[in-house]
């Protein structure tokens, strides 16, 4: 599940405007889909929800993002607002467990 979501990533990266279906009807972007998802798997980590791996998700979406810049480092460029949105949960999550509150 954790390289899913790193492939979920690398999509959102490369196609941020794209939509994506929630239970197959809601449509939102893939760029608001990554940031609540991510915003979901430190919540799923701090409160310990259900027997998911939310830190097997959380560590594959940051290989899908970090692998995806690495490969197409153009998107630092072309693709700013996004790669810094999305970099924003990502470092609140390395705060956090700095500061030992995960």
């Amino acid at each position: 599940s954790g390289a899913v979501s790193g492939v979920v990533f690398a999509f959102v990266l490369l196609y941020p405007d794209q939509n994506l279906y929630l239970f197959f009807a809601l449509p939102i972007k893939a760029w608001l889909f990554g940031i609540l998802y991510l915003v979901y798997s430190i919540y799923g980590m701090r409160n310990q929800l259900g027997n998911i791996g939310h830190d097997a998700h959380f560590g594959g979406a940051v290989a899908g993002y970090a692998l995806t810049l690495l490969f197409e480092p153009y998107l630092l460029e072309a693709r700013t607002e996004i790669v810094l949105l999305m970099a924003v949960p990502i470092v609140a999550l390395f705060v956090l467990i700095k500061q030992k509150r995960i």
